[in-house]
Parts: C-alpha cells; sequence; structure tokens
C-alpha cells in the first residue's frame, strides 16, 4: 500500500513533506518523488540490475529510521484476530499433507498411528471426555492427563472386522466414531487395561 502524503492544510495534494531517501548505487538524498524518477536511470546502477523494478536500491536514510523506531518503541501487537487465523489456515490447508510435506517419507507412517494422529480421531475423544464431563471412569480424577479407550469393542477388533485396511476405510467405519464405543481413562488406569501398548494384539497372535 502506497503511503499518502497531505498537504499543510489538512486536504491530499499540495506541498508534501520533504521525506528524503539515499540511493543505495550513488548515495545521493532525492525526495520520495524525485527518487523514483532517478532510480532506474541512475549511472551507477548495475547493468545486470536493469529490469528489475523502480524500487530496487530504495534505502532510507538514518534520521527516517530513528524517528520510525522511536515511533514504534514500547508498542506491542495485539493478538491475531480469529478471522486473520481462520484465514491463514484455510490458505494453508492441502499444502503441507502428504507428498507436498518436506517430511514426505512415501507413506511409511503406520496405518493405526494414521488413524490415532486424524482429525476425526481428535473431535471423537474430545466428544468423549465432554461426555464423561472430563472425569476418569475408573478412579474418578478430574483434572489429571486423560485419554479415550475404545471400550467395549478395542481398537484392534474394529480393524480386523471391519478390513480397514486405509485411512479413507476409517474415516468411512461408522462404530470407529461412535462415542458410545469409548471411555475416558486417566494414563495410569489405561496403563493398567488389557489392551494397552498392544497387549491384547500379543495374546491374539499367541492364541
Amino acid at each position: 500500500m502506497r503511503r499518502r502524503y497531505l498537504s499543510r492544510d489538512g486536504k491530499h495534494g499540495g506541498e508534501r513533506h520533504r521525506r528524503l531517501v539515499c540511493c543505495i548505487f550513488c548515495r545521493a538524498e532525492f525526495p520520495v518523488g524525485e527518487f523514483r524518477e532517478h532510480l532506474p536511470d541512475c549511472e551507477e546502477r548495475p547493468p545486470e540490475l536493469a529490469g528489475r523494478g523502480r524500487h530496487k536500491g530504495f534505502r532510507l536514510t538514518e534520521e527516517h529510521k530513528r524517528k520510525d523506531a522511536a515511533g514504534h518503541r514500547g508498542k506491542k501487537r495485539g493478538p491475531m484476530p480469529e478471522w486473520w487465523k481462520k484465514k491463514i489456515g484455510k490458505a494453508h490447508i492441502g499444502l503441507t499433507r502428504g507428498e507436498k510435506n518436506a517430511s514426505w517419507r512415501g507413506g511409511v507412517t503406520p496405518l493405526r498411528n494414521q488413524i490415532r494422529l486424524s482429525y476425526k480421531t481428535r473431535h471423537w475423544r474430545k466428544a468423549v471426555f465432554q461426555r464423561d464431563n472430563f472425569i476418569c471412569q475408573h478412579c474418578h480424577q478430574n483434572g489429571v492427563s486423560l485419554q479415550a479407550d475404545h471400550y467395549p469393542k478395542t481398537f484392534s477388533e474394529i480393524l480386523e472386522e471391519y478390513h480397514i485396511m486405509t485411512l479413507d476405510d476409517a474415516y468411512a467405519c461408522a462404530e470407529m466414531w461412535d462415542i458410545g464405543n469409548g471411555r475416558t481413562l486417566c494414563r495410569d488406569c489405561h496403563r493398567k487395561t488389557e489392551t494397552w501398548g498392544g497387549r491384547g494384539r500379543g495374546r491374539e497372535k499367541a492364541a
């Protein structure tokens, strides 16, 4: 956005304030309007920079830098508004997912991890916590680290019963996201369950 200058009587146009700009090539100082006309034709400008725009080499004087810094000193930027956060989020949708991500290694993330880290799991976990009023269903503690556990049908049983092979298959499985098949547990109580850390899968393979 261009800076608009006001005349002494507060109207646009008229005599402009004399803001001087230093040319990076010849080090001469010019008012803003004259500088923009001087820069493309500056004799000291290297030929390899020809055609790169009228603002190439735009530099402010030291006096202007000091005044600008003094005007911003002590001021703090306020929190980012919610509408701006949503706008940034929508602009980045799909730009860092899958093969477009710099950490992409050819799709080596296990399916179980993909499901547990998906957005639908986050929504399901939050819904289970809200239904249980953020209270562990074993020890009835509140204000502790909570986890959502698939129960009575375990996570592994759902994967095997519905033959879930991809993340899209998991999204299409209604029972996977049924809050009636979930319970809220604290971390200590979750560790004591029979399915913590794949214990149930180990017994099934042994059988």
